[in-house]
C-alpha cells in the first residue's frame, strides 16, 4: 500500500482525509490541522523505517550468501547506520 493514500474501494483517500472520514464516523470532532501534521510525520518515519527494515535485511542476506560481499558489507553498514541515525532523531520528537 502506499504511503500516499489509503484504497477503499475504488477511491484513494489521503491520510488526511482518511482521518477525517473515521472521526465523522465516531462522532468525534475532526483532527485539526496540527493533529494532521503530527500523523503525516508518524507515517513518514514509519514508513521509512519499514524501508530501512527491509534493506538491512537484504543486506544481510547479501552478505550471509556472499554475494559481492565487500560491496553488500559497505551497504549494510550504511544502511544500519542511516537507520539508527533515524530512530534515535526519532525519540526527540
Amino acid at each position: 500500500m502506499s504511503m500516499k493514500g489509503k484504497c477503499i474501494g475504488s477511491v484513494v483517500q489521503s491520510p488526511a482525509s482518511y482521518l477525517t472520514g473515521v472521526a465523522r464516523l465516531r462522532g468525534r470532532r475532526e483532527p485539526g490541522s496540527r493533529q494532521l501534521e503530527k500523523f503525516g510525520v508518524v507515517l513518514n518515519l514509519s514508513g521509512k523505517q519499514c524501508m530501512l527494515t527491509q534493506k538491512v535485511s537484504k543486506g544481510f542476506l547479501l552478505v550471509a550468501y556472499g554475494h559481492e560481499r565487500e560491496d553488500s558489507k559497505l551497504s549494510l553498514l550504511e544502511t544500519y547506520t542511516l537507520f539508527r541515525e533515524n530512530t534515535e532523531g526519532s525519540a526527540g520528537r
